[in-house]
């Protein structure tokens, strides 16, 4: 009823918000408008329009699911009924997500599975809670907050923070002076799995952003950590600690700021991880990420080829790789029609006209080799449909056999072999541009 105006100076009543002050707060901002005869200051009438026009246009509205229906599209009603004539002061976007469970089931008081925000964070901790929550899930399907995801958190960061504070300790130890090329390799990777986080960040996509600046740059780290030759470089180390602190603080602020100002010293930094700027890195090396993939695709390759084939490798010490420049004729034709096709149509080209190109080709003599074509083409369209152009294009970017010279270390360690031996393949061999066949000598 307005009998407490409370304690703002302006001491508004209700009889003085009329129409024609509702008219000058919200009006048009393309649109001049006279001050309304009011009894309210013009001071304060300045000030309750320059705050509206602060906050709007909206740039974002969060809400669930099961309000798409009604409240949000109410409220696109309402903004477009008052703005008519100025789309831009309607709401920019709209975000929407499903309903939270428990362990895989819907929360209910009746069966005993729910757990409020209050008991999670003094169960677990609210940084555990915020990275588990947001591994949870995005978009409209229901996510998943695990129990044990959460408890894995705690131990993660803890484990984390622990090598944080080794290396904090052995600075003075560690290697200096110029990169090596697992060095390059480790700074490359971290510019990419920030620049993948920034973009996750900007889309709401919290679970891809968790993905890269946790768990991404925990993998690169043990990555370069295994196979590193003399030893971690103090700059790298450096780099990892605030690149870590900064890109994984929208989600876990406490702990980031605790290892920022542990580690403030060491990474030269002052004041709160809050306040500091979003890293600023260069743009991806393609040809050292091109590398990096392809040796890691090998080195598995190699270790699941021999669990296969440990009788066969019994006895040898020599791993051979035998490596091809340029695929098949007959696959470079496939492959040549399938990316002509999606070059013209912007879509493959189906088997019924793909069959009826190759047999005009006369390439291929035999129902054997058409057969073999058709896996191929099958291959290179699943392969489409899960990576798009990506999948038709088979350059390699960089002198493969040099590199797998380079990685003997990396492709024999934890293998009986002791050396790599390269050869060239000969023209029934099975070997592939950025696929080498394996053998043991």
């Amino acid at each position: 009823d307005g009998g407490n105006p409370g304690e703002n100076k302006s001491r508004i009543q209700p009889e003085d918000l009329t129409d024609d002050v509702f008219n000058f707060v919200f009006a048009d901002p393309k649109k001049s408008i006279a001050m309304p005869k009011s009894k309210i200051p013009k001071e304060t009438l300045d000030k309750m329009r320059k705050e509206f026009l602060y906050w709007y246009p909206m740039d974002l509205r969060v809400s669930g699911k099961d309000l798409i229906q009604n409240h949000l599209t109410m409220s696109l009603y309402n903004h477009a009924a008052i703005w008519s004539e100025n789309p831009e002061m309607w709401p920019r976007s709209f975000y929407t997500n499903g309903h939270v469970q428990l362990d895989n089931q819907k929360m209910s008081k009746s069966t005993g599975n729910f757990l409020t925000l209050e008991d999670a964070v003094e169960m677990f901790g609210s940084d555990a809670c915020r990275l588990a929550l947001a591994e949870a899930g995005d978009g409209l399907e229901d996510s998943n907050f695990s129990k044990d995801t959460a408890d894995k958190t705690i131990l993660k960061l803890t484990t984390l923070e622990e090598w944080i504070d080794e290396h904090i300790a052995a600075a003075e130890s560690l290697r200096k002076g110029t990169f090596s090329i697992f060095d390059k390799t480790f700074d490359n990777e971290m510019n990419t799995i920030v620049g993948e986080a920034c973009k996750a960040y900007e889309e709401m996509r919290f679970r891809d952003a968790v993905v890269n600046v946790f768990h991404g740059m925990l993998t690169a780290r043990d990555w370069y950590r295994e196979y590193v030759v003399g030893g971690l470089h103090i700059d790298l180390v450096k780099k990892f600690i605030k690149l870590i602190s900064l890109t994984l603080a929208p989600i876990c602020p406490h702990f980031c700021e605790h290892i920022y100002a542990k580690a403030a010293k060491l990474i030269g930094v002052s004041g709160m991880v809050v306040d500091a700027k979003w890293p600023d890195l260069p743009k991806t090396d393609k040809v050292l990420s091109a590398q990096t993939d392809y040796i890691r695709a090998l080195s598995s390759n190699i270790r699941s080829t021999l669990a296969k084939q440990k009788k066969k490798a019994e006895g040898k010490t020599t791993l051979k790789l035998t490596i091809s420049k340029d695929l098949p004729e007959w696959k470079t034709f496939v492959l040549k029609s399938l990316k002509d096709s999606y070059d013209e149509k912007g879509a493959l080209l189906d088997n019924k006209s793909l069959s009826s190109k190759m047999k005009e080709s006369g390439l291929f003599k035999n129902k054997k080799m058409m057969k073999n074509a058709m896996s191929y083409a099958a291959m290179l369209q699943a392969g489409f449909r899960t990576r798009g152009v990506k999948a038709l294009q088979t350059e390699i970017l960089f002198d493969e056999a040099q590199l797998v010279k380079d990685s003997t270390n990396i492709l024999i360690k934890g293998t009986p072999f002791q050396k790599v031996e390269v050869a060239e393949a000969a023209e029934n061999d099975r070997a592939e541009p950025g696929k080498p066949t394996i053998s043991y000598l």
